[in-house]
């Protein structure tokens, strides 16, 4: 059990952690989220890449600009483009 332990405690982020602490609820509780699958996907099988559109879209819906889109989610300039064009589309993030 302590391996599992180190692992998770050497994975967390405590700048990203500061980041989302100013977000509102709904995003702070959908990065949190992904925070777990992404520390917990070294144990076993779970979706760690899926909650960052998910906030990106939220973001960008939101007004929050491109940089700061990118920088808290770490999501690639031409997946923020591919959400934006959904976006503007009238498609929905499912």
């Amino acid at each position: 059990m302590q391996w599992q332990f180190d692992y998770i405690k050497a994975n967390i982020e405590p700048k990203l952690i500061r980041a989302i602490a100013t977000l509102d609820d709904e995003s702070l509780k959908l990065t949190m989220a992904g925070v777990i699958c992404k520390l917990t996907s070294g144990l076993k099988r779970l979706p760690n890449k899926r909650y960052k559109s998910d906030l990106a879209h939220k973001l960008i819906l939101k007004g929050v600009n491109k940089k700061r889109v990118i920088e808290l989610t770490k999501i690639s300039e031409s997946t923020y483009f591919n959400i934006l064009k959904r976006i503007k589309n009238g498609k929905s993030n499912d």
